[in-house]
């Protein structure tokens, strides 16, 4: 981050608080590498704070490290002070030694960046408006993307080197974050992914990718993830670039309750079940952020700025930010880096996956996503041409020519339903990549379409080692034996010459 792009006059701080950040800079290594790339000393308004701010930045300078208080005050800098000037800063650092114990970083570093992204805005809006104003749409749309990524750039609380020094906390942590981790809505997959953790499969600050092919419900599966965290209590926030808003309400509603649409109104209508479905509207309303944004041209850096808005409204409200972020799906968006036009189409998918990457780090939820199958890997879906008689599942190769998002990705599912399938209700679900757990494992479950609903513990499913689908006919009679288990593989081969 470029401090000198940032205007932001005087920091809004007490002149307490602004000794409290030169203190900490000065007897805090942490704390000094965080800000010292990014604080200038002409933000400080007392002029003792500033001389000694400005000596500690010019001793850095030339010697790339943080100063002693004696270094500091035997520095060239101080020496062009003059006398009375010395005796203040030397007093001044005496005294910030105990004074920054008044006021901890964590607050302090919370405050600078909230002041320099709300200078950032306020810098940036004119800018744009006179751009605007003149005719230049393509300027203005450049100088709001530009500032998009600068707001999301000013970051203290996350800088740092990485320590061993207490790594037992850290590993319970790490139990406790496997724990909290989102269901995939099926304690066998959950167990798949995460074969050492004790809660659901889909780990905080993770991304998974659904691959599929078109027109196979990519839609509806993520839905139907959604719908199983919000039962249990997570917070999602569900951002859609297609489809209608009535028709992602009605998904969500369908899913939830169980019920079609027809069914859903007759619940309505009648005073026994009217209740159950306020209940429903109830649960969603407290756990679920549906957003629609639809406009041509938008960019990962716009979902971005509002996945950061929501996000601070959900901490402010509820305590606590989003335990899911769902976008529905990516492969839609366009980078803000690709303003002029230089970007291959791979490398402007390569970069929106990358920032949902970063928006799980950040912001400490699980991202999920779908991306499309190439020409191929449809192809290989629908088993049409050459592909007739091939039962092999989708793996990432078939992924549309982009291949970061793969890499980027710590899961990878791909979801194969052909028309048989569809016919017979089911998908099967094929693990490529696990970044915690088995991968090569197939999952098939029983489906319900009409009410939004492509998987769930209790509509029956089972799962194999192996890379080939089923038959209709195998999945069907293993279903009838092996509900929500492995089948193993000599009972697999057994099925299969039946």
């Amino acid at each position: 981050m470029d401090s000198s792009k940032f205007d932001v006059e005087l920091l809004a701080f007490s002149p307490e608080k602004q000794k409290a950040v030169v203190g900490h800079a000065l007897y805090d290594e942490k704390f000094f590498g965080q800000i010292i790339n990014t604080i200038e000393p002409s933000w400080f308004s007392d002029v003792i704070v500033f001389r000694t701010y400005s000596g500690i930045k010019k001793w850095y300078g030339i010697w790339k490290r943080r100063p002693t208080p004696s270094e500091l005050l035997d520095s060239q800098a101080m020496a062009e002070l003059d006398p009375r000037e010395i005796n203040q800063a030397r007093l001044l650092i005496t005294t910030m030694k105990e004074a920054r114990h008044q006021y901890t970083t964590e607050p302090l570093l919370a405050e600078m960046e909230t002041w320099i992204k709300a200078r950032l805005v306020q810098n940036t809006l004119p800018k744009a408006a006179q751009a605007f104003n003149g005719k230049d749409t393509d300027s203005a749309i450049r100088i709001m993307n530009q500032m998009v990524k600068e707001y999301h750039d000013v970051r203290f609380r996350e800088d740092g080197e990485l320590k061993f020094d207490d790594y037992s906390a850290e590993l319970i942590a790490s139990q406790t974050a496997s724990v909290d981790g989102l269901t995939f809505g099926l304690p066998g997959v959950d167990r798949l992914l995460q074969p050492n953790g004790s809660g659901g499969g889909l780990l905080p600050g993770q991304m998974s990718l659904l691959l599929a092919a078109s027109n196979v419900g990519k839609t509806s599966t993520l839905v139907t993830l959604a719908c199983h965290n919000i039962r249990q209590g997570k917070s999602v926030l569900f951002i859609f670039h297609e489809g209608t808003p009535e028709e992602l309400k009605l998904k969500f509603m369908s899913c939830m309750s169980g019920l079609t649409p027809p069914e859903q109104l007759r619940a309505y209508a009648s005073p026994e079940t009217y209740p159950s479905m306020k209940a429903v509207e109830a649960l969603l309303q407290r756990f679920l952020v549906l957003k629609p944004m639809f406009k041509a041209g938008l960019t990962v850096e716009e979902v971005a700025a509002n996945v950061d808005k929501f996000q601070d409204i959900r901490a402010m409200t509820t305590g606590k930010g989003f335990d899911l972020f769902i976008d529905d799906y990516g492969a839609m968006l366009y980078s803000g880096q690709n303003a002029r036009g230089h970007m291959q189409p791979r490398q402007v998918i390569e970069d929106v996956y990358k920032n949902f990457v970063q928006m799980g780090l950040q912001y400490k939820f699980h991202v999920l996503s779908a991306i499309q199958t190439n020409r191929e890997g449809s192809k290989v879906n629908r088993k049409v041409g050459s592909y007739q008689d091939d039962m092999r599942l989708l793996q990432m190769e078939d992924v549309m020519e982009a291949w970061g998002p793969m890499t980027a990705a710590s899961n990878v599912i791909s979801l194969n339903r052909t028309v048989e399938d569809a016919n017979a209700n089911k998908i099967t679900m094929h693990g490529c990549k696990s970044r915690g757990g088995e991968t090569g494992w197939s999952v098939v479950c029983n489906t319900n379409y009409n009410v939004c609903r492509t998987h769930g513990n209790n509509m029956g499913y089972f799962w194999y080692k192996g890379t080939d689908a089923l038959t209709t006919p195998v999945a069907k009679n293993i279903a009838k034996t092996f509900n929500g288990e492995l089948v193993p593989a000599e009972k697999l081969d057994l099925y299969r010459q039946l």
